[in-house]
């Protein structure tokens, strides 16, 4: 399973839509606890439909927007940075 560290914690991704509940997952590992009855390991529940996608997104948004803001503050801006950013923003904004 992959992580990505936010303020020191090892945080599991890809985030994706539970079996149950309105709830947000991360994939099932022994290291992070599971819960059956969403399938994965437990993000959150009772989330608004149209909230989910944004929240299953999150870490990726998270790693994009840190990849981009390093490229801005070094002077490098990367078009692989810019065009990641673009491409969860549209999907994101794409019915």
């Amino acid at each position: 399973m992959k992580t990505i560290e936010i303020k020191g914690k090892r945080v599991p991704v890809p985030w994706r839509h539970a079996r149950t509940m309105g709830a947000i997952v991360a994939e099932q590992n022994i290291e992070f606890k599971t819960d059956v009855r969403y399938g994965g390991h437990f993000i959150c529940e009772s989330v608004c439909k149209s909230y989910r996608p944004l929240i299953a997104k999150a870490p990726e948004l998270f790693v994009a927007l840190k990849y981009l803001v390093g490229d801005v503050s070094s002077g490098n801006l990367d078009a692989a940075s810019l065009d990641a950013a673009a491409e969860l923003i549209a999907e994101l904004e794409t019915p």
